[in-house]
């Protein structure tokens, strides 16, 4: 059985193809989800980082826990601490022996923000409260679960309905400045390949570490410029100008997958949702 705990967007489109061949089970906080974990073919239930008696529930008998629960835009501490903390305390009573793979985010490298490269043995750098949070996170993991935590550490998500590139395109029509400056670095990964990557690592155990980015980072300027012509729209404007490169480039050495789409140019030239 594997379990993904906070079957959000990308839970959706990776359910359909691991019942192919497993039973899953998908959790949700909120009652109206539930509809949308079955249709995608798993067994639908509410379990919450809060609630013990839910959570033993869900986690009965799992082989494999994908841990993806999104965050309230002020519930790090809540979901990455004491979440966490119950979560793992439940899941040693429930399944001593299940997996887990924790999703977190590229921003653990938040205090390289120069232009470095990074891969998957550079030295999480965390400088936001969010990166803190993450990254002790992966460190609460690894001390409890240790060859059975894996952690995934994706870029910025991207697909036609989401990502940063609706707020682009609605900046765009409107002829409003976009935020930050245009030398900023953006890593991405389509939601497709981030969905392959997942699957390689229920399948691998030995991946205990993957970064999530497509190799090709790009400045606000190039991705949101490509995306403008490719839409129609006028060049993106920004807030701030600068000419010094920021952010960091993630740059994965052994991404266990082919991406389908290696780059956000290539992804724009496909038939891509």
């Amino acid at each position: 059985m594997i379990a993904i705990l906070g079957a959000g967007h990308i839970a959706l489109r990776l359910i359909p193809k691991l019942c192919k061949t497993h039973e899953v089970r998908g959790s949700t906080r909120n009652p109206e989800r539930l509809t949308h974990i079955r249709n995608a073919g798993a067994q639908a239930m509410i379990a919450d980082l809060g609630d013990r008696q839910s959570l033993a529930a869900f986690l009965s008998g799992v082989n494999v826990v994908v841990f993806s629960v999104a965050p309230r835009r002020t519930g790090y501490a809540e979901v990455y601490g004491a979440g966490l903390s119950l979560f793992l305390d439940v899941l040693t009573e429930q399944s001593p022996k299940a997996r887990v793979i924790l999703i977190t985010s590229t921003a653990v490298y938040d205090g390289l923000n120069l232009g470095e490269l990074v891969h998957e043995n550079t030295p999480a750098k965390p400088q936001s409260e969010r990166s803190e949070w993450l990254h002790k996170a992966e460190r609460a993991l690894r001390g409890a679960l240790a060859y059975r935590a894996q952690i995934l550490r994706l870029a910025g998500l991207y697909s036609k309905s989401r990502g940063p590139f609706n707020y682009v395109a609605n900046s765009l029509k409107e002829q409003t400045p976009l935020r930050d400056n245009g030398s900023k670095l953006l890593n991405l990964i389509h939601e497709d390949d981030a969905v392959s990557v997942l699957l390689e690592m229920i399948h691998r155990p030995e991946l205990q570490l993957v970064l999530g980015a497509d190799g090709n980072a790009l400045t606000r300027a190039q991705a949101y410029g490509l995306f403008a012509r490719s839409e129609g729209y006028p060049e993106p404007r920004f807030q701030r100008a600068s000419a010094a490169l920021s952010g960091r480039d993630c740059r994965p050495k052994q991404l266990p997958i082919s991406l389908r789409f290696p780059s956000f140019g290539e992804a724009l030239e496909q038939e891509w949702d």
